[in-house]
This record gives C-alpha cells, sequence and structure tokens, in this order.
C-alpha cells in the first residue's frame, strides 16, 4: 500500500468545463457548473485521511460469496484517504446498474462512513463526476 496521497486528490474536470462550456451542454448541468466546481475545488483539501481505501471500487473488483459475503479484489490503488471514498465511488455505477439516484443518495447517507463526513463524501462526488 502506498503512503502516498489517493491520486483521488487530483480528480477534477468541471473546472476545465467551467473555463469553456461545451456548446450542448444541458441547460441544468450549465446552472450547476458553478456550484459543483466550487464542492469540486474543495476536494483536495478534504481528500487527506489515515483510512485504508480500496481506491478502485466497481463490479469487477468484488467478489460475492452466498455464504461469505462480499470480498474486495485487486489493491493495487490502495492508499490512505477519507473512508467515504469507496462507499462513494460506486454511487455513479450503480445508476447504470437500474438504481434510482434517491434510492443511492439515501443508502449513502445511512452509511455510516459517508453520514461521518457528508461535506467530505460530496465535495468527493463532485471531484469524481466531474473527472
Amino acid at each position: 500500500m502506498s503512503n502516498a496521497p489517493s491520486a483521488a486528490v487530483a480528480l477534477h474536470g468541471r473546472d476545465e468545463l467551467a473555463t469553456d462550456p461545451l456548446a450542448d451542454l444541458a441547460p441544468t448541468a450549465r446552472a450547476l457548473l458553478p456550484e459543483l466546481t466550487e464542492l469540486e475545488a474543495a476536494w483536495p483539501d478534504l481528500a487527506h485521511a489515515d483510512r485504508i481505501v480500496h481506491g478502485d471500487l466497481r463490479a469487477d473488483n468484488m467478489v460475492r460469496d452466498h455464504h461469505l459475503g462480499v470480498t474486495f479484489v485487486d489493491w493495487a490503488h490502495a492508499t490512505t484517504g477519507p473512508a467515504c471514498t469507496d462507499a462513494a465511488s460506486l454511487a455513479p455505477q450503480l445508476v447504470p446498474a437500474g438504481h434510482a439516484p434517491a434510492e443511492i443518495a439515501a443508502r449513502l447517507r445511512d452509511h455510516p462512513a459517508v453520514g461521518n463526513s457528508p461535506d467530505t463524501t460530496t465535495a468527493f462526488l463532485a471531484a469524481l463526476t466531474g473527472h
């Protein structure tokens, strides 16, 4: 495991989009861009923590055993960071899997790692989805 800060600290993209918005950017996205850019800008200051995080959670890095539960595999990107990042990083992947955004938000709010740091989680999601 790396002792260096997570590469997630460098997540960004909304700042570039705000500087040069796409002509076909949806009106809702355009209206929310200043707020999302501000949230994304807060992320680097919040990204440092002492929890071990997987750093690359997605469906193909999880193995489910009906008796033992879920095991996380492929820890090549393990590092330290806020506990909320692993749980929150799954959120954007759940929408295409058929889960409603409101359902995902409710589950994240109820997750102990996220509930203890909602501002960090929000900033991380703004940076992750902007990336």
